[in-house]
């Protein structure tokens, strides 16, 4: 159901959220309208101006959704901090709270999208602002979740390397220079203060520790930062290549507290119980390719575990257009398998959504047309229009003797579909070389339409290696209980 009201959220990028108490954070951000270091005091205290914009009305400034960011301030006569736009005229902006007591302040400045938190007894969406007196929410993070009950945010254009934690059990508490255990905290991963690499995703364990992802190093906040707490690095090679490029692995899996990810080097796992060891690759041994190197400035990733069908959904979606595919980790089989959905069907997001009744309990795909799509076993086409096509390929298989010297030709081959399968298409591509063999047209196909066992056929393709694709004949589930193949050797191979 759609939210009504005045304030927006961004449609250009895809946002994070996080809940608590039946409050929803939105890290809403976007480009920034305007900035520069030469703002000061306008005709009151509340009101802004800078020498460099001799028209606010022509920057496009929402009063709902814009706030303006002021900092480093020249003299005591002015307050850095983030205010609320309460009206934009020609020659300055009137803000709340007043930021100067006086003439005389200059400082740096800049005006984009505040983030803001939505309640839901009273479905309404409001700017995230702190309490007055309490610091200010930081701007333009698109990460946030919450560990220890703090809110936290990173990412952010204007510091990408640092986190901000909230006061705990308090989202409106940001004030810094308290001294209790319960302060808001800000930082790096490895050491306040110290710029380090862009923060590229933050991954909570319950409230044991906080995974700190970047591009190329991994650390572990392990506790409480403001009471004993330490960061701790896993890796200085491995990282996270985007906010949502993480899934935790679910207690009925017997995997409880693993934490997978993709990195430029592929999927990799975190040992479970927060453990301060490296992370474990998943995909290089088998998947040196198809998994590395992903451009997150080019590629949105989303991975969710499929809690109904036991994997991991890793989705690549490209950010402008165009299709690119996906893939299904099994983690019972441990293998990898290719998607592909049509381009208005290709999610920017993915969720597992858990509902108290397991029939419902899925993963949600946010598509790319704004529609939420999710997979169920017993729908034969995409959302009632597309036929679903899948396949599998068996092979590549040595047809000749003597440990690959010599050819074979595939004499005779006899399938068995199970008791419910609808018609199966069984194509044979042989080449001199495995890798020929699967680059080869089909040399031969037959279908199977009944269930059960089948007529044997003769398709007499000669070759060193060959590979068996078995393809949906109809938009039916199919099912395969084996494939008898009787080989003939040939002699040896030629060029």
């Amino acid at each position: 159901t759609s939210i009504g009201g005045s304030l927006t959220l961004n449609s250009d990028r895809s946002l994070m959220a996080s809940q608590r108490t039946q409050l929803l954070y939105i890290a809403d951000y976007g480009d920034w309208k305007s900035s520069g270091t030469d703002g000061v005091r306008g005709s009151a205290n509340t009101k802004f101006d800078a020498a460099s914009i001799s028209d606010w009305t022509t920057l496009s400034i929402s009063t709902t959704d814009d706030v303006l960011v002021l900092s480093s301030m020249s003299t005591s006569a002015g307050t850095a901090g983030v205010y609320t736009i309460t009206t934009v005229a020609s020659g300055e902006l009137t803000v709340s709270p007043a930021p100067y007591t006086a003439t005389g302040s200059t400082c740096t400045w800049r005006i984009e999208r505040g983030p803001k938190k939505y309640t839901h007894s009273t479905n309404a969406m409001a700017l995230w602002i702190a309490t007055t007196g309490y610091g200010f929410v930081p701007v333009g993070c698109p990460i946030v979740c919450i560990y220890r009950d703090r809110m936290v945010l990173a990412g952010g254009a204007d510091a990408p390397h640092l986190f901000y934690l909230s006061r705990q059990s308090d989202p409106l508490d940001w004030d810094y220079s308290a001294e209790d255990v319960g302060r808001a905290i800000a930082g790096s991963a490895t050491q306040a203060g110290i710029v380090g690499e862009p923060i590229t995703a933050l991954i909570p364990h319950a409230d044991q520790c906080m995974v700190i992802g970047h591009i190329a190093s991994l650390w572990l906040m392990d506790g409480d930062p403001a009471s004993g707490g330490q960061i701790v690095n896993l890796s200085r090679t491995i990282g996270v290549v985007d906010k949502r490029a993480w899934c935790h692995v679910p207690a009925n899996t017997g995997d409880e507290g693993l934490i997978a990810f993709l990195s430029q080097d592929g999927l990799y796992l975190i040992p479970a119980g927060c453990s301060k060891s490296a992370p474990v690759s998943l995909s290089r041994e088998k998947l040196p390719e198809e998994l590395r190197d992903i451009d997150r400035n080019l590629i949105e990733v989303s991975m969710s575990f499929d809690m109904r069908d036991r994997g991991i959904h890793i989705f690549l979606t490209k950010i402008d257009s165009g299709n690119t595919t996906h893939w299904w980790y099994d983690w019972s089989t441990k293998g990898f398998f290719p998607t592909s959905l049509t381009t208005a069907h290709e999610p920017h997001f993915s969720y597992e959504y858990v509902s108290g009744c397991s029939e419902d309990s899925c993963v949600l795909l946010g598509g790319r047309d704004g529609k939420i799509r999710r997979y169920h076993s017993l729908h034969s086409q995409d959302d009632g229009a597309n036929a679903i096509t899948s396949y599998v390929d068996i092979g590549p298989f040595l047809l000749g003797e003597r440990g690959g010297w010599g050819q074979g030709c595939a004499a005779e081959m006899q399938g068995e579909l199970s008791r419910d399968s609808a018609s199966v298409t069984a194509a044979v591509r042989v080449g001199q070389t495995p890798e020929d063999a699967y680059n080869a047209s089909a040399q031969y196909s037959a279908t199977w339409s009944a269930a059960g066992l089948q007529n044997v056929f003769h398709p007499r393709c000669t070759g060193q290696a060959g590979i068996l694709r078995l393809t949906n004949g109809t938009t039916l589930p199919w099912g395969m209980e084996r494939v008898l193949m009787r080989v003939q050797p040939q002699g040896r191979n030629s060029r």
